[in-house]
């Protein structure tokens, strides 16, 4: 993978983008209402262009945000039917994880798809 002079010479960003094709990301963030400028912060956002496909999850105030940035459309449908499927498999992967963590504020429709799809591995 040929890097962009001014991030080759950073040794860590060059590692982390020849080795991987995606980057998951888990920014912690704090667990009560915070505010700015005098108004209560409902929700957060993580926004920005990045070389390679990202998943990036923030905690905020017991939710958590979850982003794919995925990068712009190009001619190879192979790349374009992958970012479709992304927020399929994103989805099918918590409600995966949800299950086996037996939360109990998952909504039954979750469950039972969550059910069929450990079904359907085994």
């Amino acid at each position: 993978m040929h890097m962009p002079y001014f991030i080759s010479r950073d040794q860590t960003l060059l590692q982390l983008f020849s080795r991987h094709s995606m980057v998951l990301s888990n920014v912690p963030f704090p667990s009560e209402l915070v505010s700015f400028a005098n108004h209560e912060v409902k929700s957060v956002q993580m926004i920005y262009m990045n070389l390679m496909p990202q998943l990036a999850f923030l905690p905020y105030s017991e939710t958590i945000f979850g982003h794919a940035i995925v990068g712009i459309d190009d001619d190879d449908d192979e790349n374009n039917r992958c970012r479709e499927r992304l927020p399929l498999h994103v989805s099918n992967v918590l409600i995966l994880l949800a299950s086996n963590l037996e939360l109990n504020d998952v909504p039954e429709a979750l469950r039972d798809h969550a059910a069929q799809l450990i079904g359907s591995k085994q």
